[in-house]
């Protein structure tokens, strides 16, 4: 029995790391675009300006999609909770900055506010953020 050459023995090698490395990369690929399709908002320095009864809070659109507020939930230190509808959007990559009024007989004093918000037919939420 006469055995491969090195030549074809080499060649062989040779397709079977490029197949191995193009199924490497497709999946890599697809773990990219998916973690891409997902909303990536940052929201922080979450102000509480008690005169006018209104809070401030800078909001990261970070992904690549457009990302739409629609709500505003905030608990109160008396206990007291308020869902507030907002209607926002924020682009992909921009920065704002989100005003909402507080009823202050209701609330006097907003303590944490989560931010609720759409992405295609998906609702997702920010982590709570302490209000100063």
């Amino acid at each position: 029995m006469r055995a491969l050459s090195p030549i074809l023995s080499a060649v062989i090698l040779l397709m079977a790391t490029l197949a191995a490395g193009a199924i490497m990369y497709q999946y890599f690929i697809d773990t990219i675009e998916t973690v891409a399709d997902k909303p990536i908002l940052y929201a922080y320095n979450a102000e509480y300006l008690q005169d006018l009864g209104i809070v401030y809070v800078t909001l990261d659109n970070s992904g690549s999609q457009v990302v739409n507020i629609t709500a505003v939930h905030i608990d109160c230190a008396n206990g007291e909770a308020l869902d507030i509808p907002i209607s926002q959007v924020i682009d992909a990559g921009e920065t704002k900055s989100l005003r909402v009024s507080i009823n202050k007989t209701i609330c006097p004093t907003p303590s944490v506010m989560v931010i609720e918000y759409d992405m295609g037919d998906k609702t997702y939420t920010t982590e709570p953020i302490k209000i100063s």
